[in-house]
């Protein structure tokens, strides 16, 4: 009975992730800025359209909440225009299957692409902050193995 519990209560969160997504204006992804390390998070996936051209998803996340009303809320960018935006959890349905966006105090707990069949895959994290990091790290020293 307790199992049934929880994957009742599971399907429930689920689809109140879905009903916070709301439809986007369109408008570009910023830029991701060195100093924005700490409080954003950017990550993206390629994936098939039902045309047979790729799509780029970009799901961004800033950690410290909206210069606005200081809400967190996760933003999808289909090839670099918004697409959808949500408060987290958020899930977006995308062509294949959805993104799964969940934050903790810390950070981002959970940034997976699940497919139709169920098979999960992490979304890549933007490069630049771990570039940075490392240079950073080295005190500036380049070598060939970065």
């Amino acid at each position: 009975m307790a199992a049934r519990w929880c994957c009742l209560m599971a399907t429930w969160r689920q689809r109140m992730a879905e009903r916070r997504v709301r439809a986007g204006d369109g408008r570009p992804l910023d830029p991701y800025r060195w100093w924005q390390a700490l409080g954003r998070s950017t990550f993206a996936i390629a994936l098939p359209g039902a045309n047979g051209s790729t799509s780029v998803f970009t799901v961004d996340v800033r950690q410290w909440g909206d210069r606005d009303d200081g809400e967190v809320r996760a933003r999808l960018h289909r090839d670099g225009a918004l697409d959808a935006a949500s408060r987290l959890p958020a899930r977006f349905a995308v062509p294949g299957g959805h993104i799964d966006v969940a934050a903790n105090s810390f950070g981002l707990r959970r940034c997976h692409f699940v497919s139709t069949e169920g098979v999960e895959r992490q979304l890549t994290p933007h490069p630049r902050p771990q570039k940075d990091g490392a240079r950073r790290c080295t005190g500036g020293i380049r070598s060939s193995a970065m």
